[in-house]
């Protein structure tokens, strides 16, 4: 089913146009659905899907939509009223409905992922499962992000929420900044490299000179593209009251091999 968007933040015809379909959906037996659009549209989508007579599906399961980065500013766009909508209801016959997206990042994810290394590897029969023991695509994105919340604690600027994820990715792309400049400065030895020195520096961003961001490792192949970065797998349930950390997906499946190496025909466009 496919929709003409009119604009980033405009409506458009698309609420009527997402009134069919769910109604189409709940004619069908999908539970999970695939959204290609903006946060905006998302949000009506949902709303229409949460408050469209569907007694089959208003059965505790409900809908899930799975979408891609741009669900990151959704939480903050729903109210409580939006909220209770999307948690269905079963005696009016309403559906629920929550969101699984591909986030930069979650506060949660390495720490989780620490501990379900642990016990993998204990269920394997290592004894190897202290701290100093961890992979290294754990340990220095676990590091750098307990570095991050302490320079907020330090800096005194009130509240700052990394729930969405999208401070830890600000965070990150000034730190692979600053790392490729001092990079560029050292090599080009000019105060200000130029944007050519620059551009070739960038190629070199892996294994020693992989950036130890928050979100996990940043490796640049020749190209200027980060290669199989860490994702943070988040659902938006709104029966919960915060975001929830699924898990990380690797883009190629696993975890980068020999800290960051980033093979010589990465297939990364």
């Amino acid at each position: 089913m496919t929709y003409v968007s009119p604009g980033l933040e405009e409506p458009g015809v698309t609420p009527n146009k997402f009134e069919d379909f769910a109604l189409n959906l709940c004619q069908s037996r999908a539970r999970y659905v695939y959204f290609a659009g903006r946060a905006y549209h998302l949000e009506i989508f949902i709303k229409k899907l949460a408050g469209t007579y569907c007694a089959d599906k208003a059965d505790g399961k409900g809908y899930t939509v799975i979408t891609g980065s741009d669900a990151t500013t959704l939480d903050g766009r729903l109210d409580q009223g939006e909220r209770r909508l999307l948690r269905g209801d079963a005696g009016a016959g309403r559906p629920s409905v929550s969101v699984l997206y591909a986030a930069p990042a979650h506060p949660d994810a390495w720490d989780a992922e620490v501990d379900r290394w642990r016990e993998r590897t204990a269920r394997n029969g290592s004894k190897r499962t202290a701290d100093k023991d961890r992979p290294r695509y754990l340990a220095e994105p676990q590091e750098a992000l307990a570095k991050l919340r302490a320079a907020i604690d330090a800096a005194d600027i009130g509240e700052v929420s990394l729930d969405d994820g999208r401070t830890i990715l600000t965070h990150d792309v000034i730190l692979t900044a600053a790392k490729e400049l001092a990079k560029s400065v050292q090599v080009g030895g000019a105060e200000i490299p130029t944007r050519e020195r620059i551009r070739e520096d960038l190629k070199s961003l892996n294994l020693a000179f992989r950036v130890r961001g928050a979100s996990g490792w940043i490796c640049l192949t020749a190209e200027g593209n980060p290669y199989n970065k860490a994702l943070a797998v988040v659902r938006l349930d709104p029966a919960a009251e915060k975001l929830r950390f699924q898990g990380v997906a690797w883009p190629t499946g696993s975890p980068p091999k020999r800290n960051c190496e980033v093979p010589q025909q990465s297939g990364v466009e």
